[in-house]
Formats: structure tokens, sequence, C-alpha cells
């Protein structure tokens, strides 16, 4: 049987939600699937769930191996995969009945290097509601590929510090770069020697989806609803967000890993996509002073300085703080980016501090 679909699946301590995944993929009008279950070095009973939908359907096939990371993970899925197309699944969320052979059909049908497409939301049972795309649906062809999609996944400019200034709505907005509402073509990933950065904790699925797309010719979207991202919090982003040390560390290797990224698509395309994501590093730089600036038992003024400071004078950082515009006006959300524009970290630093006392919070949304 030809595998039209390979389904990538990285599973560390999934088994609350593994079976229920699992259902919703085998149920599909779809034979022509193989399943990889990467067990990341599961310590409950993931491995064991696993090898029983195995046994009782050979279009399974899970791999047991230490405990490396998501990123790690789907790379060895990647390496097994035999299908015409690669869709990364997480092992927490469920896909839509039929979505196999739309997506198919789709990405087949238009000759399209990627299918994206929207899905929805569910927390402890309720259901959160569709989340749809900007993107007008249709193919996508050429360099349309880079400024229309690619742009919207990569991050934002710096007119969106402009808008969250300004209070104006979606300001920062991205297009959610969650590798499991994209279908693949597996001969993309392999011919271009693409894959997983183990480095990045969180924003793996922004680089690796804007690689793909920046070798893409031809992109297809849909606004089929086929997806359903399960919301818990024991998610790796949930656990992110309570540790500043590796929010900082992964920021750092997200801006790298940007930053390369946009180097070769100038090489191979000749598009500069580092005006698309400087926003995102701007904003990052106040997210960050004003988190270790918080007074934290244990944690003294001086370190949480010096730790905002690496981020600060990164040579990519700085860069971006030297080709951010101030925007003209005066206010409380506009006086830090003054600040910050002249490179007066410790200032800036001091002021945050006097802010958070103050209760006030700087919010990213």
């Amino acid at each position: 049987m030809e595998v039209k679909i390979s389904i990538v699946i990285p599973a560390y301590n999934a088994a609350d939600f593994l079976p229920k995944c699992l259902d919703s993929i085998l149920c599909q009008a779809m034979e022509e699937l193989e399943v990889i279950v990467i067990d990341d070095g599961s310590t409950d009973g993931t491995p064991g769930i696993g090898d029983k939908y195995a046994r009782d359907d050979p279009r399974v096939i899970v791999v047991h191996k230490s405990n490396a990371g998501v990123s790690e993970a789907r790379n060895a899925g990647i390496r097994l995969a035999t299908g015409e197309y690669v869709w990364f699944v997480d092992a927490d969320d469920v896909i839509a009945p039929g979505a196999c052979r739309e997506l198919y059909g789709l990405a087949a049908g238009n000759d399209a290097d990627v299918v994206v497409f929207d899905y929805s939301r569910t927390e402890n049972g309720a259901g959160l509601g569709d989340f749809r795309s900007v993107f007008s649906p249709g193919l996508y062809e050429g360099d349309q590929v880079i400024t229309e999609l690619l742009r919207r996944f990569i991050g934002f400019p710096n007119e969106g510090v402009h808008r969250w200034i300004r209070q104006q709505p979606d300001s920062l907005y991205v297009e959610n770069p969650a590798l499991w509402r994209t279908l693949i073509r597996r001969e993309l990933i392999f011919a271009n020697e693409l894959s997983f950065d183990p480095k990045l904790r969180v924003g793996e699925d922004t680089v690796f989806l804007s690689m793909c797309l920046s070798f893409s010719e031809r992109v297809y979207v849909t606004h089929s609803v086929l997806y359903d991202q399960l919301l818990h919090s024991g998610s790796t982003v949930a656990k992110y967000e309570k540790d500043p040390d590796a929010k900082l560390s992964n920021k750092l290797a997200l801006l790298l890993a940007r930053r390369v990224l946009t180097e070769d698509i100038m090489a191979r395309r000749g598009v500069d996509t580092e005006p698309y994501w400087q926003g995102t590093v701007i904003m990052s730089y106040m997210e960050l002073c004003f988190l270790f600036a918080r007074r934290v038992p244990g944690v003294s003024f001086r370190d949480g300085r010096l730790r905002f400071m690496r981020y600060a004078k990164d040579p990519g950082v700085m860069k971006c703080l030297s080709n951010y515009p101030p925007l003209r006006g005066v206010s409380i959300r506009n006086m830090p980016f003054f600040i910050m524009r002249l490179r007066f970290h410790r200032f800036i630093f001091l002021c945050a501090a006097l802010l958070n006392l103050m209760h006030y919070k700087f919010v990213r949304e």
C-alpha cells in the first residue's frame, strides 16, 4: 500500500490523552496512512498504550527512545516517514472526522507543498470556538508564500509595537505557527534537509514552519476546521511560562534561529524577512525587563538585572533596538520605548522595577 500521509506523534507522558488522539486518526475514512508514535522516554503508561495500538493496527509504528525533547522526537519521526505528505500531530489533541481525506485531496489536487488549515480549541471539555486564519482561502505561489503567508507566522513588525502603544486591537497578532495545522510534502523536508532545532524548547514550530514555507512554491490555504487543540495545564508552553530563565534562554535561541533563517531566505529568494519579526524582539525586550525587575524571593535586584542584560546586550537584540523607530507622543506605554531606543538598559530596568512596585502590569496581548 502506498502511504499518502505519515502522521508523526511525539508522545511524552501522554497516557491520559494518547488513546483519544489515536482513535481520532485510525477511524479516518482513509487507509493509506501510517501513524508514527515516538515515545520520548515516557515514565507513565504511554509506552504500553502505543504498543497495544501497534499490535491491533499495522498502520501504527511505535518507537521507544530516551527523553530528548519534542524536537528530537519529531526528527526521529521524519526519518521514519514514507508518506507523500507529513502531518505532525500532538499526542494530547484530536483531528476532525474526514480530515485526512480532505487534506490529501487539497494537497494533491493543487500540487501544494504545504496545506494550511483552521482549528478549534477545547479546554476542560468546553469548546472555545473555531480559530480562523487571516489568510484568504486559495492557492499562494512564488514570492506570495513569503510576503503574504510566512510574514504572518514568523513574528510581527515594529508597526505592531506602535499599534500596541496606541492600544489598537490585534496589534501584536501573529498567525499560530503550530505544525499540527499544516500538511507538508515529505520530499520538501528531505530534499532540503530540514529538521527541528533541539535547542528550542518553545518556538521550534515557528522556525520549522517558516523554513518549510521559505522552500515552498505552492501553498494552499483552507478555512476548514480540521483539528481540535485540547488545552491543559501540563503542556510544554504552560510550564515554560512559569520559568523565567528558560524563557530568556529560549528567546535568545529563537532570535538566533530567526536571523539565520532570514539570511538564508535573502540568499535564496532575495526577500528580506527581518522587518517581519523585529517588533517581536522589541516586545520581548520589554517583557523580560518587567519580568526580571519583579521582586522575587531569593533573587536579588542585581541578579535580575544581570539576567535581563543578557538579552539587552545580545548583538541581535541591539541591532533591532537600533532599527526601531520611536513613536511620537508621551504616555506611560510609550516612555519605556524611548528609553530603550537610547540603550539606557540599567535605567529602564530601574524604571520597570518602580512601575512593578506601583502595580503596573506589563501585558503582551
